[in-house]
């Protein structure tokens, strides 16, 4: 009989406690001297795919992708003279002339004739939205890759300022073409720009990055 009572006082404080919580639903009360051990802290929320830099570097890398594409289709009397990449707009390019090149220009109204023509062809200077929005999207993505916090922030500007460059860059040609399409009329010569598909798919991608930029901070 002594042996069963010593076996009883020998049970644990933490074992009578939980076995007090399972009788009443209520916490313990834990008596002085006995350290009451902290429950462990929740689990952090899930970022979710938004809350990474994938979606901001995948649309901001296909993009800078795209500018290596055609984004203007060069033509005359229906037929396709010269396409020219993103990158060449940016930059500048060699013109493929008919004789009649004075519809060109150099794609900036800085010095829209300034540059030296040829039967051949001329180097024209880059058109300064184009390389604005070229220079808009290397950075946005060099951005959303090193930076942890401010990755979002920087997609979010860059996609928004990128897209407008491009928007700006169409309607700056197409300014310049309307200008000079009369005086090329007059020759017979029936001239177009034409806006390839890439072009209108990179704007598209330079929003996706903007939209993925402000999702990214509100999943942060």
């Amino acid at each position: 009989m002594k042996k069963h009572l010593k076996s009883e006082e020998a049970i644990p404080c933490n074992r009578i406690l939980k076995e007090i919580y399972y009788m009443t639903d209520q916490p313990p009360i834990i008596p002085s001297g006995v350290e009451a051990i902290p429950p462990p802290p929740p689990p952090p929320p899930s970022r979710g795919v938004f809350g990474t830099k994938i979606p901001t570097s995948l649309a901001l890398g296909l993009a800078l992708l795209f500018f290596f594409m055609p984004f203007v289709d060069i033509r005359c009397n229906n037929m396709s003279l010269q396409k020219i990449s993103g990158f060449q707009l940016a930059t500048g390019v060699t013109l493929k002339t008919s004789g009649n090149d004075s519809f060109m220009g150099s794609f900036d109204k800085a010095d829209p004739y300034g540059s030296p023509k040829s039967s051949n062809g001329g180097k024209r200077e880059g058109n300064s939205y184009a390389l604005a929005a070229l220079l808009l999207t290397v950075l946005g993505l060099a951005l959303c890759l090193f930076l942890k916090k401010g990755g979002g922030i920087a997609a979010l500007l860059t996609g928004v300022l990128g897209a407008i460059s491009m928007i700006v860059l169409m309607v700056d040609i197409k300014g310049d073409i309307r200008s000079e399409i009369g005086d090329a009329s007059k020759d017979g010569v029936a001239i177009s720009v034409d806006f390839t598909p890439v072009f209108y798919l990179t704007i598209l991608l330079l929003l996706l990055a903007a939209y993925f930029g402000y999702k990214r901070t509100k999943e942060v």
